[in-house]
């Protein structure tokens, strides 16, 4: 599960880089879309921990900044790195 909240995360800050990305769309982004269950209130943290350890292991470093209070964005400069990495096209 959390490998497919992590991808739908990195899909949803790849689709408009560099725009802040509130945190209610982030969190309807990493919450299950079969509604099998429901998030608890820190999935967004655990699910954007969890996608930047794996980013690093790659070898990308702030590729998701976060906006405290607001949301979060992924910088352009990064996105084309991250979607080459999982295999889409950015922007």
């Amino acid at each position: 599960k959390r490998r497919y909240a992590v991808a739908r995360l990195l899909l949803h800050l790849l689709e408009r880089p560099g725009t802040l990305r509130l945190a209610a769309g982030v969190y309807e982004a990493v919450r299950d879309p079969a509604g099998v269950s429901e998030p608890g209130e820190g999935i967004v943290k655990v699910t954007v921990y969890h996608a930047r350890r794996a980013l690093a292991v790659a070898g990308i470093e702030g590729a998701i900044e976060t906006v405290w209070g607001k949301g979060l964005r992924m910088p352009p400069e990064a996105a084309a790195r991250v979607a080459a990495l999982i295999g889409v096209s950015d922007g």
